[in-house]
C-alpha cells in the first residue's frame, strides 16, 4: 500500500510503478458502474502481464490481456484528481486500444453490454444506423476531456472485419460474412473493399467520407453480383422502385454498379441530399407485365437509374415463340 493522495514525506515526486502479472482489471464507464461487481461491468480484462505507474495526478498504463476472449494491448494515460470513488468521466484520457477477433457487443444484449453501447454516442449511434455483428479487429486511438458530458472523440481507428454481418438502417438489406475495412482519420472516413454476401448476391462497398457526420462531403460506390429479385431486396428499396419492380413482374438476378455522392453542407439540420447513379446488367429476368399476357423470358441487357430516369439500352428477351427488343427511357418519378 503507498497512499498518493496524503501528506508527502519529502519534497521529491511520488510514484509507484505496479508490475502486472496475471492480473485482472476492472473500470467503470459511469457511476451507474462504480457500485457494481466487476464481473457485471463491460470494460474487463483478463490474464492482464504489463505495467501501471501511478503518480499524484496521473496514470500511466501498458499491458496485455485477454478482453473478452480476445487477445489485447492497452496503453493509456490518465490525468485527473487522483482519489477514491472516481471514474473515466472525471479524468482526461489519452488510450490506445489493439484487440484481435472480438465479437462485438450487442446494444440488445447483456446489460454491461448495453450499457457500454449507450455511454457513448458516436458508438450508439453507429449500432443504431448499421447494426453490427460479429468478429472484427480493432485499433484504434481515443481521447477524452474530464466531464460527465464530455465524450470519447476518436482520433484514429481501425476496423478489420472477419466475419461480421450489418444492414445499413436507410437501406435494411443485411450483408453477411463481411471482410474488409473502415478506417478513421484526420483525412476522413474509409471503406476499404467492405464485402459480403446476401444469398447469392455478393456486395461490396467502397468510398470516403470526409468526416462521419450528415454535413460532410462524400463518394461511395457499391457494386452487387448476381442479386436476386426477392421480399428482403423489395422491403429495402424506396416505395416508388417497389412499385416498378411488381407493375412489370420482375423475377431473377442482376449485377449493379452504384455510385452515391453526397455534397458538403453547412447546416446540420439541411444535409445536402445524396445524389446515386445505378447501372444494372442483367442476362436472364423474366418480365411479367401486367398489360401483356405473355411474360418476356431470357431478358438480357443494361438499364440504368439516375435521378428519376429510367433507361433501358440493348434488351433482348423471348415473348411466346418470338423476340422483343427494348430501347428508351421512362420517368420515375411519384405519380
Amino acid at each position: 500500500d503507498y497512499n498518493l493522495m496524503g501528506l508527502p514525506l519529502h519534497d521529491g515526486p511520488r510514484s509507484a510503478t505496479i508490475d502486472l502479472k496475471n492480473a485482472s482489471i476492472s473500470i467503470p464507464i459511469s457511476e451507474e458502474e462504480r457500485g457494481l461487481k466487476a464481473n457485471e461491468r463491460y470494460l474487463r480484462f483478463h490474464d492482464v502481464d504489463g505495467a501501471v505507474t501511478i503518480t499524484a495526478s496521473s496514470i500511466q498504463a501498458d499491458f496485455d490481456a485477454v478482453f473478452h476472449g480476445s487477445r489485447c494491448n492497452v496503453s493509456a494515460i490518465i490525468n485527473g484528481p487522483l482519489k477514491p470513488g472516481i471514474t473515466l468521466a472525471d479524468l482526461t484520457v489519452q488510450a490506445n486500444l489493439n484487440v484481435d477477433a472480438l465479437d462485438l457487443p450487442d446494444r440488445r444484449g447483456s446489460p454491461p453490454e448495453r450499457r457500454f453501447v449507450e455511454r457513448w454516442p458516436e458508438l450508439s449511434k453507429f449500432f443504431a444506423n448499421y447494426d453490427p455483428h460479429g468478429n472484427v479487429d480493432l485499433d484504434f486511438r481515443v481521447e477524452k476531456a474530464p466531464g460527465e458530458k464530455e465524450p470519447f472523440v476518436v482520433r484514429e481507428a481501425l476496423f478489420t472485419a472477419r466475419s461480421s454481418d450489418a444492414s445499413c438502417h436507410i437501406f435494411p438489406y443485411r450483408v453477411k460474412e463481411l471482410t474488409g475495412a473502415v478506417e478513421f482519420d484526420a483525412n476522413g472516413v474509409f471503406l476499404r473493399n467492405l464485402c459480403g454476401v446476401h444469398d447469392s448476391a455478393r456486395v461490396c462497398v467502397n468510398g470516403w467520407m470526409e468526416a462521419p457526420h450528415r454535413t460532410a462531403l462524400a463518394k461511395l460506390s457499391i457494386s452487387g453480383m448476381d442479386v436476386p429479385i426477392d421480399d428482403e431486396l423489395l422491403t429495402a428499396l424506396h416505395p416508388r422502385e417497389q412499385r416498378w419492380i411488381e407493375e412489370f413482374g420482375l423475377a431473377g438476378r442482376f449485377d449493379a454498379d452504384i455510385s452515391i455522392t453526397r455534397a458538403r453542407s453547412a447546416h446540420e439540420a439541411h444535409p445536402a441530399p445524396w445524389d446515386t447513379a445505378v447501372n444494372l446488367a442483367f442476362n436472364d429476368l423474366i418480365s411479367t407485365y401486367a398489360k401483356v399476357p405473355v411474360p418476356v423470358t431470357h431478358l438480357a441487357g443494361r438499364a440504368s437509374i439516375h435521378r428519376d430516369r429510367l433507361e433501358v439500352s440493348q434488351a433482348r428477351g423471348e415473348l411466346g415463340t418470338g423476340s422483343i427488343q427494348l430501347q428508351g427511357f421512362a420517368d420515375m418519378q411519384d405519380r
